[in-house]
């Protein structure tokens, strides 16, 4: 129960990035095949199979429900600009620490700096924990943003045509790397994992 409990924590916006890949691929999956029902049917299926999970879980668990759902409750409460859960604080928080930047800094990025070299590093990596986009912009600056930008587009378009183009072994595989691009740029504004050593995106 524990564990349970740790992995609702720290995984609600995960949960919210699988419901997304879920209707993606379905969706992806019906418009190859020109069939709107499937997708409809999909998730009719699927939609009352999380429902049922739910009910289930609620009588097992209800404490634990009743924590799961408050937590997704949070995201339509007004909450201060303090709150690190909050999506306006994380950019009001990498908009404080790029207004510290030197404007040559600000479109080419710091560089390997540490914190020795540059006081803001620690609140850098701390605002980075919680947006990844915080440590691109300070390393590379705003070319280096609108790279990575160009780059997922691109990688995103790229997958997309093969899956629509091919079949097979080789359509599996497009697909399944759309989607995993999809889910690293969702989980950029809540994660840094995608851009680090000791993990994987979700997806």
């Amino acid at each position: 129960l524990n564990l349970l409990t740790v992995f609702i924590t720290y995984t609600r916006s995960y949960l919210i990035i699988i419901v997304i890949i879920f209707l993606l691929y379905f969706l992806l999956t019906g418009l190859k095949e020109r069939k709107a029902g499937l997708f409809f049917k999909n998730i009719l299926i699927y939609g009352m199979l999380g429902i049922f999970g739910i009910i289930v879980i609620a009588k097992i668990m209800p404490a634990k429900a009743k924590y799961f759902l408050d937590r997704f409750n949070e995201l339509s409460t007004p909450s201060t600009n303090q709150d690190p859960n909050n999506l306006q604080f994380r950019f009001i928080h990498t908009g404080n620490i790029i207004s510290h930047m030197d404007p040559i800094n600000k479109l080419l990025g710091e560089g390997p700096v540490t914190e020795k070299q540059n006081d803001w590093v620690p609140d850098m990596e701390l605002a980075t924990s919680d947006m990844v986009w915080s440590g691109v912009i300070f390393r590379w600056g705003f070319v280096g943003l609108i790279i990575f930008i160009f780059l997922y587009i691109f990688s995103i378009i790229k997958a997309f045509k093969l899956y629509m183009r091919s079949d097979g072994l080789l359509a599996d595989l497009a697909l399944f790397l759309f989607i995993y691009i999809i889910s690293q740029v969702l989980e950029s504004f809540v994660s840094w994992t995608f851009l680090s050593e000791h993990g994987l995106a979700t997806g």
